[in-house]
C-alpha cells in the first residue's frame, strides 16, 4: 500500500482515495495523481514538465492545467484556511510544504461502507477546475498549439459569455444568483465595464453591429450601449432572444394554447407575431443559439433536459440535433455548431457537430460540467464557463439565524427533505461519484446510502407522512423504499422526465409534474389519474387542503422566477400565490403558513393560508457570494434546512485550436 497521511487526511495514492478524518474528499483522478505526485516529492520541488509527463503521458495538455489542477486541490485541502499545503514556486514548478507521515499499519479511521463506488467528476458547475485536453481522430502528427487560459476567475460566479461580433470583448454576467452584474471585457486585459446590476442568471446577446448587449432583466428583454449608458426595455414579457436577419427583428419561443411557437418582433419591440411556417416540436421552449452565418436556422432546447431541435428559418420543420446543451454556437460556415454538454461520467465536453445522426468531435473533456460556451465569430478562439458547484444542505432557525451545515462534503449536497419526526433527513448528493439518495438520523451522523439515482431524470425524494417510506425517481420511474432501505418497489414505470413529487397528508397518495399535467397515484402503485395542468408540484399542506405548485413550462426546483398556485387536490379550486419568484417552497407544520424564496435568493417570505396575506420576511444569515435553492421547514416548525451555495464559475479561453 501506498498510503501518505498530513494533517487531517489520508491519502492511498494506490486506490487514488483521499479522506479526511474518515470521510471521502472528492476529486478527480488527475487531480488526485499531481497530489500524489507532490505528496511523494515532499518538500522537494516538482518540475511543471516532470508533472506534466507523470500525470498526462503521452499526452498533449497545456501547461495550465497544472494550476487549474493546483486550485481544484487547495480548495478541496481547505488551503490557506489556517493551512498551507502546496507552494507555489514561480516559473519552475510546485512544493508540497506540509509534514507528511507513512503509517505503518492502516488508518483507523471510521469509514462509512454504504459510501461504495469510484470517485468520478462531478457534474454541474462552479470554481477552478482540473482540465483534461484531448484529441478524439488518431493522429500521426501532434495537433496544433492548443492553449487553455484564464480569462476571468474572480471570488464571484462568472457565466454566460457571448463574444462581440468583432471578437474583441466578451460580455457575461459576474456575481452571485439573483445578484448579477452585466459586464463587458475586452481580450487585451483592459479592465472591464459594467454596464448593468442586480440582475438573474440568463443569456445574453449582442447586435450584430456590435453597439449594444441585449439580456433579460425585470420580465422583459432589455438593450445597452456596449461602452454603456442607460439600459432600455425592448420587449416585455421576453427575457430570452435572439436577432433575427439584420438586427431587424428579435426572435424567441412562446407557447400558445398549449403549442410552443416561435415568434418575431419586428422591428424589436413591435408585437410579436408567430412564425406560421415554422414548425416546432411539443417541448421545444427556448432558442440556445444566435441565428447561423447564412441567416436559416437557429438551435433550440427543451429546456427540462436540454435536448436540442435544429430549427430551419423562415420555414420548415424542427428536427433532432442529437446533442443535449443549453449553450450553442455556429462556425462560420454554417454546417458545424460548438456546443457544451455535461455527463455523468464524463464531466464537461465541448464539441464540435455537424446536423446530422453522426456523433460530434469531442475536443475538449473538464471533471466537471461546462455550463455554457461562446465562439468568435471567426472561429479562432471559445470561451467556456465551467467550474465546480459548491452547495451544501445547512441549518438554519426559522428567523434566518445559522445553526450549522448538515450536510456539506466537497461535492454536491441537495433537495433536503426533514423526517416527520425531525430526527433527520433526507438529501441526494454525489460524493462518492453517482447521484444517490441518503439519509441521516441526526446532524453530524454519517449517512446512509439508500438508493442511486439518474440525475438527468430526478426529483426530490420525500419521507412518507409516517416516516416510514421515501419516494423517488429514477431513470426507471416512480417508487417507493423503505426508510431503512432495501428493495424499492416501482409505483409508476413514466418512461421520460418526471420533474417533482409529493406525498398527500394521509399517505395513501402520491402526487407526481410530468409533460405539463400533476397526476396522483396510490402510493402502492396503480393507474395515474390527471390532477390538472402544471409542471412542477412543491409541496401539499398537512390536512390535505392544498397543493403549491407551478404552472410554468420548462421550470424545475431550482428555477430562479416562476409562478406559484394552490389548487385543492381534486383540482376543483385553484388561486395564484405570486409570480416572477423562485419555485422552491414548502407549506409549515399544521398547513397554515408557506414559506417561499425571494428573488434575491437571500431571504425567505411567509405567507398566512387562511387570509392569504403575506406577514413577513425572513433575511438569512449567508455569504456574500451564496444564494438559497431549496428549502425544508421542521415539523416543529423553528427551524429550516437550506441548500446553500453557489456555481462557483469562471471564464477560460480556448484558444490555437484547429476544430
Amino acid at each position: 500500500m501506498e498510503v501518505f497521511e498530513f494533517g487531517p487526511y489520508r491519502l492511498d495514492a494506490a486506490e487514488r482515495s483521499l479522506q479526511r478524518l474518515g470521510q471521502p474528499v472528492t476529486l478527480t483522478p488527475k487531480a488526485l495523481d499531481v497530489l500524489s505526485v507532490l505528496v511523494r516529492n515532499a518538500g522537494a520541488v516538482v518540475e511543471k514538465d516532470r508533472l506534466l509527463e507523470a500525470v498526462w503521458p503521452n499526452t498533449f495538455v497545456e501547461e495550465g492545467i497544472l494550476a487549474v489542477n493546483v486550485a481544484t486541490l487547495r480548495k478541496a485541502l481547505q488551503d490557506g484556511d489556517g493551512h498551507s499545503y502546496i507552494e507555489t514556486v514561480p516559473r519552475r514548478g510546485y512544493r508540497f510544504v506540509a509534514e507528511v507521515r507513512r503509517p505503518e499499519t492502516p488508518s483507523h479511521f471510521p469509514a462509512n461502507k454504504s459510501r461504495r463506488g469510484a470517485v468520478v467528476a462531478i457534474c454541474v458547475a462552479a470554481s477552478a477546475l482540473a482540465v483534461v485536453v484531448y484529441w478524439l481522430a488518431p493522429s500521426a502528427t501532434p495537433p496544433a498549439q492548443f492553449r487553455l487560459r484564464p480569462f476571468v476567475t474572480e471570488v464571484a460566479t462568472e457565466t454566460w459569455p457571448a463574444f462581440s461580433p468583432n471578437g474583441g470583448a466578451v460580455a457575461y454576467l459576474r456575481g452571485r444568483p439573483a445578484s448579477f452584474e452585466l459586464v463587458v471585457r475586452s481580450l487585451d486585459g483592459s479592465a472591464p465595464t459594467v454596464l448593468d446590476q442586480n440582475l438573474r442568471m440568463g443569456r445574453i446577446a449582442w447586435t450584430r453591429d456590435g453597439s449594444r448587449v441585449c439580456y433579460g432583466r425585470d420580465g422583459g428583454f432589455w438593450c445597452v450601449g456596449a461602452v454603456g449608458g442607460p439600459p432600455h426595455l425592448v420587449l416585455r414579457g421576453v427575457t430570452s432572444a435572439q436577432f433575427g436577419p439584420g438586427d431587424g427583428s428579435l426572435l424567441f419561443i412562446q407557447v400558445l394554447q398549449g403549442k410552443p411557437r416561435l415568434m418575431s418582433s419586428a422591428p424589436p419591440g413591435a408585437e410579436p407575431k408567430p412564425v406560421m411556417e415554422v414548425e416546432l416540436h411539443g417541448t421545444i421552449g427556448e432558442l440556445v443559439s444566435p441565428l447561423s452565418p447564412d441567416e436559416s436556422r437557429l438551435v433550440a432546447a427543451d429546456p427540462s433536459a436540454w435536448d436540442c431541435w435544429i430549427v430551419p428559418f423562415p420555414a420548415g420543420t424542427a428536427r433532432r440535433a442529437g446533442f443535449r446543451t443549453r449553450a450553442a454556437a455556429w462556425f462560420p460556415d454554417g454546417r458545424r455548431v460548438l456546443y457544451a454538454e455535461s455527463k455523468i461520467e464524463a464531466g464537461g465536453l465541448l464539441t464540435v457537430g455537424g446536423e446530422g445522426s453522426q456523433p460530434g468531435r469531442q475536443i475538449l473533456q473538464t471533471p466537471v460540467s461546462i455550463f455554457s460556451a461562446s465562439l468568435r465569430p471567426d472561429g479562432a478562439q471559445a470561451i467556456i464557463a465551467t467550474g465546480m458547484p459548491d452547495w451544501d444542505i445547512v441549518e438554519f432557525t426559522i428567523d434566518g439565524k445559522l445553526v450549522g451545515k448538515a450536510a456539506a462534503s466537497a461535492a454536491q449536497d441537495v433537495a433536503p427533505d426533514w423526517s416527520p419526526a425531525g430526527d433527520g433527513f433526507l438529501y441526494v448528493g454525489n460524493s462518492t461519484g453517482p447521484y444517490a439518495i441518503w439519509k441521516t438520523g441526526a446532524i453530524g451522523v454519517a449517512p446512509v446510502w439508500l438508493a442511486n439515482i439518474d440525475r438527468s431524470n430526478y426529483a426530490k425524494p420525500r419521507f412518507s407522512p409516517d416516516g416510514k417510506r421515501i419516494a423517488y425517481v429514477d431513470s426507471q420511474g416512480l417508487k417507493v423504499i423503505a426508510a431503512h432501505g432495501g428493495a424499492p418497489a416501482p409505483v409508476v414505470q413514466t418512461g421520460d422526465h418526471v420533474s417533482s413529487l409529493c406525498w398527500s397528508s394521509d399517505g395513501e397518495t402520491i402526487y407526481f409534474a410530468r409533460r405539463g399535467t400533476i397526476w396522483r397515484v396510490a402510493g402502492q402503485g396503480g393507474v395515474p389519474a390527471p390532477v390538472g395542468k402544471g409542471s412542477f408540484v412543491i409541496d401539499a399542506s398537512a390536512g390535505g387542503k392544498w397543493i403549491a405548485y407551478s404552472p410554468t413550462e420548462g421550470r424545475s426546483l431550482y428555477s430562479t422566477s416562476g409562478e406559484v398556485r394552490m389548487m385543492t387536490p381534486d383540482g376543483a379550486a385553484d388561486f395564484p400565490l405570486a409570480s416572477g419568484i423562485p419555485i422552491a417552497g414548502a407549506f409549515a407544520p399544521g398547513g397554515k403558513r408557506y414559506y417561499t424564496l425571494n428573488l434575491d435568493q437571500r431571504s425567505l417570505s411567509e405567507w398566512v393560508v387562511d387570509t392569504r396575506r403575506w406577514t413577513r420576511r425572513v433575511n438569512l444569515d449567508l455569504p456574500a457570494h451564496d444564494g438559497v435553492f431549496d428549502l425544508a421547514v421542521h415539523p416543529g416548525g423553528e427551524r429550516l434546512l437550506l441548500m446553500s451555495g453557489g456555481l462557483r464559475l469562471d471564464l477560460w479561453l480556448v484558444e490555437g485550436w484547429r476544430p
